[in-house]
C-alpha cells in the first residue's frame, strides 16, 4: 500500500511538532507532507489533512470547511477529546469524514487515516475525558512544567479570558472538573491565581505566539 500524505493542522507549534513526530515515526505507512498553524499547503496533493483541536472553545467548524474545500485536500479528520453528538455530526456536515479520539494508539491513529484516506467515514467511539497519550515525542505547551494535556488546554483558555463555566462548555465537562484542572495547574505553575497563571503562560513562546495571533485576528 502506498504512503499516505497527510497534513497536521493546529494553533500552537509545538502540537503540530509533536503529532508530526508521532505519525513520522510510521514512515513507511505516512508521508508528513505539511505541518502547519495556518492552511495547509496547497502545492501538493493530500490525502488526510488532520486537525487538532487543541486550545480552540469548541470546534472552528469555518476551519475545517475551508480545508475540506480545498481542491488539493482529499479528506479532513478532526483529531479530538470532545464527542458530543452536535460536535461529531456538525464536523461531518462541513465536509469532515474523520473523528477520532486523541487518546488513540499512534497505531491506532495510522489504522484510522488510512481508513480515511481509502474513503472511509470514521468516527473513534466515545471515551473518557483522559489523555493517555504519554508517548515522549508528543508535546503540548508547558507538559516540560508537569501540565497534562487537558490542563493545558484549560489554561489556553484561560489566556483567551473565558470563565470557569465558558471553559467547561468549550470542553464539554462539568465546571467541577474545570476547577479541578484549575487547581491542579496552580500547583504545577506554583501560582495562586489565574492572573498569575496567564503571567507564566504568556511567558512561554507557543502560548505567546498564540495569544498574539488572536488579537491580531480581533482587530476591526
Amino acid at each position: 500500500m502506498a504512503r499516505i500524505k497527510v497534513a497536521v493542522l493546529n494553533d500552537y507549534d509545538v502540537v503540530v511538532a509533536g503529532l508530526a513526530a508521532m505519525l513520522q515515526s510510521y514512515g513507511s505507512r505516512v508521508d508528513v507532507v505539511d505541518v502547519t498553524t495556518g492552511r495547509p499547503t496547497r502545492r501538493s496533493p493530500l490525502d488526510v489533512a488532520l486537525y487538532d483541536s487543541y486550545g480552540r472553545p469548541g470546534m472552528d467548524m469555518k476551519r475545517v470547511r475551508e480545508t475540506a474545500d480545498q481542491d488539493n485536500v482529499r479528506h479532513v479528520a478532526v483529531f479530538t477529546f470532545d464527542f458530543n453528538p452536535r460536535l461529531v455530526e456538525e464536523a461531518l456536515s462541513c465536509g469532515a469524514t474523520g473523528y477520532l479520539w486523541k487518546g488513540l494508539s499512534s497505531e491506532q491513529l495510522v489504522d484510522s487515516l488510512e481508513r480515511v484516506a481509502a474513503g472511509d467515514v470514521v468516527v473513534s467511539e466515545p471515551r473518557p475525558h483522559t489523555h493517555p497519550l504519554d508517548a515522549p515525542e508528543l508535546a503540548w505547551p508547558l507538559r516540560h512544567l508537569g501540565l497534562t494535556a487537558r490542563e493545558s488546554e484549560v489554561l489556553a483558555l484561560l489566556v483567551t479570558g473565558l470563565r470557569n463555566r465558558e471553559i467547561a462548555q468549550a470542553m464539554y465537562v462539568s465546571v467541577d472538573t474545570v476547577k479541578t484542572h484549575i487547581r491542579n495547574l496552580y500547583r504545577k505553575l506554583h501560582v495562586r491565581n489565574r492572573t498569575e497563571a496567564v503571567a507564566v503562560a504568556l511567558d512561554d513562546a507557543d502560548f505567546r505566539r498564540r495569544s498574539r495571533e488572536d488579537m491580531v485576528r480581533m482587530r476591526p
